[in-house]
């Protein structure tokens, strides 16, 4: 007999499908260049030095993604759609999400994004490098 696991806060958010639904309508196609991405919403993309940490920062009209070489190209997809869900919190295109649960929406908002399982951020963001994305 298998004792159920509890799903995490970001499990719950990739698979609740108004999540999903919202992640799909935003983004058609979320391998598309960040850029273009960044313009269909009005937001600017820059790229800078966030140092180890910090892989992507959001602002109202800009979004600022690492140029961190530890961190692959699927990190860095990743980074950024979890900035494009805290765009659709700050913009009312996401149902209301409170401040303290946010960063998990947001990290599910970019796994249902990218049709991810969750499980993959066991290991953080390096650990989708081994994923496929």
């Amino acid at each position: 007999m298998s004792i159920p696991v509890e799903m995490t806060a970001v499990e719950r958010w990739a698979t609740e499908p108004r999540t999903v639904a919202l992640a799909a309508s935003l983004l058609p196609d979320p391998h598309a260049d960040p850029a273009l991405i960044c313009a269909s919403f009005g937001l600017r993309l820059a790229e800078s030095d966030l140092g180890g940490y910090v892989h992507a920062v959001y602002f109202p009209d800009t979004i600022v993604c690492s140029t961190n070489p530890a961190l692959g190209p699927n990190g860095r997809r990743f980074a950024f759609l979890h900035e494009i869900g805290h765009h659709a919190v700050a913009t009312g295109r996401a149902p209301h999400i409170p401040p303290e649960r946010e960063e998990a929406f947001c990290d599910g908002f970019a796994c249902a994004a990218l049709a991810l399982d969750p499980a993959v951020l066991a290991d953080g963001l390096r650990g989708l490098d081994q994923a496929a994305v």
